[in-house]
């Protein structure tokens, strides 16, 4: 061995591009030599370099080289490849010079990776230990190999018994059957879904907590001044669940039979026209803002506080039109006490296959598309194994016949994705309800 080569203060020189947060720690047990080598330098083993404290070892520390407590000659190469390992180093039943001469292979392989292989083989405050030789590298590999090894939890922002509950219990349950471990329903409903957000955001991102998102995290981003989390930045997304349709109501003998009656009285009648939402702020109501600018018509939008109480003042005469979420509406269309004029979503739904969309109206109208969505995420920094078999299992559970059944029941569609695609739709909707919000003046929280 030689300094050039192998110095402590060479490999620190090595990592400068890594962060203090991402120190590597060189931890040898039973009494033997520890470094902590970090951007400052070594300390703790003072001038004694790194690579005098691997070859310390004894005959009794002498073990396969491991990625937590997994020999890496037993590991697959799609594994190795995923913590940066081109090489399998081996020592068994080594003795010192045995075991220097693979610490040797080990700090030749870190020193000629690049930064973003050496950032990915250590990972965030990776631990080097040997014990073995080293029972402790890279540790989110090494979860998605032994994950889940406990109960998961998925946290929802809402009540028990509502829409986003029953999807999140019907997809939990099939989930659970699947990866062979219980999970479990946290309700942590608030305004915004700040404090299920907030909980998440904070979790170990080890793929065991789980938030269930929706169109309404996209208007909580744009909406509140401020939230303890950032949804783009602070979580990664594992897959949409359902979409689920929003509907233009009237009552059954009302004035309006249909969506040209309707936007002929708004532009006739400027500021007449009023349409009734529940809560400032939720998606139903900046849906019907942004439909009052595409459209064109100077209408009023008037919150209530909730589904019932909309219903209410539409069926008495105080409402001239209503847009809500389809599901809670179905019982009153079908028993003929209301009257859809269309969904707004891009296509007609299946539930009411006659009632067209308002993009058919054509005009302003033709690009119109608005419809809810529910789906999961987990924290940000979760290795990317974890999330690609909860993905994996979460489009599985989403085909299942009974699952799709289910969801129907509530008036929802089935609809699985890639965690890319449930990022992209994030996305699109936190820059369109920061539109609405902005264009409509609504008070930021």
């Amino acid at each position: 061995m030689t300094d050039a080569v192998l110095s402590g203060q060479g490999l620190v020189k090595k990592f400068r591009g890594i962060t203090t947060t991402n120190n590597v720690t060189l931890d040898l047990k039973k009494g033997a030599r520890h470094a902590l080598i970090g951007p400052n330098g070594p300390n703790g083993a003072g001038k004694t370099t790194l690579i005098n404290t691997i070859a310390g070892a004894t005959r009794q520390h002498a073990g396969s080289i491991r990625l937590n407590g997994v020999a890496l000659h037993k590991l697959a190469p799609h594994q190795r490849a995923a913590a940066g390992i081109g090489w399998v180093p081996q020592v068994s039943q080594m003795g010192r010079e045995q075991g220097t001469h693979s610490a040797e292979h080990l700090v030749q392989h870190l020193q000629g990776a690049n930064m973003q292989q050496r950032r990915t083989f250590l990972g965030t405050a990776a631990t080097l230990a040997i014990s073995g030789v080293l029972p402790a590298i890279a540790p989110g590999v090494a979860n998605a190999q032994t994950f889940p090894s406990k109960p998961l939890k998925i946290v929802v922002p809402n009540a028990a018994g509502g829409a986003a509950d029953i999807t999140a219990r019907t997809v939990g349950q099939k989930l659970a059957e699947a990866l062979g471990q219980a999970v479990v329903i946290d309700n942590k409903p608030s305004a915004g879904g700040v404090v299920a957000g907030e909980q998440v955001a904070r979790a170990e991102p080890d793929g065991y907590t789980i938030l269930l998102v929706s169109s309404g995290t996209a208007v909580s981003q744009s909406l509140f001044k401020s939230l303890p989390f950032d949804t783009m930045k602070d979580f990664a997304p594992l897959s949409i669940l359902a979409t689920f349709d929003l509907a233009l109501v009237v009552a059954e003998d009302g004035r309006f039979k249909t969506m040209a009656d309707l936007l002929a009285y708004g532009k006739a009648n400027p500021g007449k026209l009023n349409i009734g939402t529940p809560n400032i702020g939720t998606t139903q109501n900046l849906a019907a803002e942004l439909f009052k600018t595409s459209a064109g018509i100077d209408a009023q939008i008037v919150p209530f506080n909730g589904t019932p109480a909309v219903i209410t003042a539409l069926r008495g005469g105080q409402l001239d039109a209503a847009v809500d979420i389809l599901g809670p509406l179905m019982p009153q269309i079908t028993s003929k006490a209301i009257n859809a004029l269309a969904v707004l979503g891009d296509k007609r739904t299946a539930q009411l296959p006659g009632v067209p969309a308002v993009r058919e109206s054509g005009g302003s109208l033709a690009s119109f598309n608005v419809s809810s969505w529910n789906g999961l995420s987990v924290p940000a920094r979760t290795p990317k194994d974890v999330v690609a078999r909860l993905n994996k299992e979460l489009q599985a559970v989403l085909a299942m016949p009974d699952v799709k059944k289910r969801l129907l029941e509530l008036n929802l569609v089935a609809q699985g994705s890639t965690p890319e695609q449930l990022n992209t739709l994030l996305a699109t909707d936190i820059k369109r309800w920061d539109d609405v919000i902005t264009r409509a003046k609504i008070a930021r929280q």
